[in-house]
């Protein structure tokens, strides 16, 4: 999607890299299969992120007719 940042869930530094993420912004997540993107749901909710998407899969977005790149 254009204008978003990749952030690998596998980074040893990960939880670090959302920690820095501002958490009045929205965030709209999304993974392969939904599986990543609901795991880091649950740990932005629980940061105190307040607007959060899990959009689930890419192949998902892909199937609906969003623009992907």
């Amino acid at each position: 999607m254009k204008g978003a940042a990749n952030l690998n869930f596998r980074a040893p530094d990960f939880g670090e890299q959302v920690a820095k993420l501002d958490k009045e912004q929205t965030y709209v997540l999304y993974c392969a299969s939904g599986n990543r993107s609901g795991q880091t749901l649950k740990l932005m909710e629980e940061a105190g992120f307040k607007n959060v998407v899990n959009a689930g899969g890419f192949k998902d977005l892909k199937a609906a007719g969003l623009p992907t790149e």
